[in-house]
């Protein structure tokens, strides 16, 4: 996972809002039949609303998100961000349940992240696979592309820097 850690550098700040969320990645052994659990995967990622900037962790249980202290933090209500306002963060959640934006703040949702899940996961389809051996690589590939839009220009300043 360190190429996508490379790749998703520390996002938010005061001032910025930040939405996280939790998405399960699943393969059906040769396209048919029940989802098994040995062919899924946890990811966990975030998306900054002013900058567009994203993260991406391929372990739910991880505790450092790539968020810079003092930013608002939207999440939906998994008992795994419980703890966000403890450590620094303004945390906001909406109850999925029940309403997909907050009825009490309509700023309140996570439908950016929602779209970012969307996205990737059509980008993984399109790979053709999402399996646990390339799945560091497409993730990087992903988030590299959509952080640098002009991938093969970011690539060429990335080897002039080294």
């Amino acid at each position: 996972m360190d190429l996508v850690e490379l790749t998703g550098s520390i996002i938010g700040g005061p001032g910025k809002t930040v939405e996280i969320d939790e998405t399960l990645l699943c393969k059906r052994k040769y396209n048919r039949g029940r989802i098994n659990s040995s062919n899924c995967q946890w990811l966990v990622g975030g998306a900054c609303r002013e900058t567009k900037e994203i993260f991406l962790k391929r372990e739910a249980n991880r505790k450092d998100y790539n968020v810079a202290a003092g930013t608002r933090i939207i999440t939906d209500c998994w008992g795994g961000y419980n703890q966000l306002a403890n450590v620094g963060f303004l945390h906001d959640t909406v109850n999925h349940s029940t309403h997909f934006v907050n009825p009490e703040d309509s700023n309140v949702h996570t439908q950016m992240v929602e779209n970012f899940w969307r996205w990737l996961k059509d980008y993984l389809k399109k790979k053709g696979t999402n399996r646990a051996v390339n799945l560091n690589f497409y993730l990087a590939e992903y988030v590299f592309r959509r952080t640098y839009k002009n991938a093969f220009a970011a690539l060429l300043v990335g080897i002039a820097l080294d």
